[in-house]
Formats: structure tokens, sequence, C-alpha cells
């Protein structure tokens, strides 16, 4: 199914982060009640404390920065355990029962600038936030391989599945690799940079 949509072309900025955890898994599945799990284990020096929570993942924001006033304060109690402290080298396992409906992201946190990990290069003391995508179904993510472009410009990609795609593109780029839902992305020709362009959408 192909739509004919007006398109923008658009630099892409990578966000990288340092982590003060490692997460295994990273991407988590849920279970058919809805639980799913992880492990996290301190990468720092010190006792560092911290809090999950889950906060929506909505379509269109899925790359979104999580703020602390996304997390819906009537499920707090869907995450166990709310709170933690990590000393160098210890673990948590962490566990979520997911809501009925919607798709969610667990965050973990830092709590205390007091426990901020300082950087040897800037000096700096910093604070770490983790957001992890947690899918409803062991199919997800559904991988999509793009068409490549034939010609400069860009392309609107739209999901109408019921589960979230990834998106796998052998040239060009797109602004986000996993689509919710209803979600859309934008995938461009690597020549593209700041320009506007006409081109035909693609629907999975």
């Amino acid at each position: 199914m192909l739509r004919r949509v007006y398109q923008v072309a658009f630099a892409l900025f990578p966000i990288f982060a340092e982590a003060a955890l490692s997460v295994s898994p990273p991407q988590l599945h849920a279970n058919h009640q809805g639980v799913a799990q992880t492990d996290v284990r301190s990468g720092a020096s010190v006792t560092t404390r911290w809090s999950a929570r889950l906060a929506p993942w909505h379509p269109d924001e899925a790359h979104a920065v999580i703020r602390s006033d996304d997390a819906l304060r009537s499920r707090e109690g869907l995450v166990s355990p709310r709170f933690f402290s990590l000393r160098p080298g210890d673990h948590q396992t962490l566990r979520v029962r997911l809501p009925a409906d919607g798709y969610w992201r667990l965050v973990v946190e830092q709590l205390s600038a007091e426990d901020s990990l300082l950087d040897a290069a800037s000096g700096l003391g910093l604070m770490f936030r983790f957001s992890m995508p947690i899918f409803r179904s062991q199919l997800e993510p559904r991988h999509h391989q793009l068409t490549p472009l034939l010609k400069l410009g860009c392309e609107l990609i739209e999901n109408h599945n019921d589960l979230a795609v990834r998106l796998d593109a052998v040239t060009g780029s797109v602004s986000k690799t996993t689509l919710l839902p209803g979600d859309r992305a934008w995938y461009c020709s690597d020549d593209v940079l700041l320009k506007k362009t006409l081109g035909t959408g693609q629907a999975l």
C-alpha cells in the first residue's frame, strides 16, 4: 500500500550515552501474563542509589527524552523494586508487570546528585538515566526490509500493523528504527541534509 506525501528532508543527529549500569537483557519482552524482568549490574566504583518506574511509550515519541512527569504515579507499584542501591559490582533483578494496554518503557534513573559519578576527563559529576523498551509480544519487533530509495529525497514510513516493527535499511537512514503500531518515521537517502523534497510514502 503506497501513499503520496509531501516530505521534508532533515539531518539525523545520533545521541550517545555512557552507561553506568550493564543491563541484561536491554530489550524486554512481556510473557503471556504481562510480566518482564531484567538484571542490572553496577559498573561504578562507588555505591549508587536508583529508582525504577514505567513511562508511556507513545507513537511518534519513541525516542523522545523521558521526563519525570511522564510517569503514571498510580502505576508505580507495577515495578519491583521501585528503589534500590548498588555497591560496586552488585546486581539487582527488576520485575515489571505491564498495564493491560499500551506500550511502555522501563526507566531506571540515579536518585541523588550526591551519588553522581565523577567523569575523569571533565571532572564533572554525572547523573544517569536509562530507558528500556518493553514489547508486548515475543514476535516483536518484526523486521521489515526497506526498499532502497531510487532518487534523492525522503519517504514517510507508516506502521499499520498490530505489532511493533524494526526497520532495516541497506542504504540511506531512518529517523527511528522501531515503529510502534500507528507510528511513522522518515526514510532518507544518504545525500539528503536540510532541503525540501517530494516523494512517495511506504505503508507497512
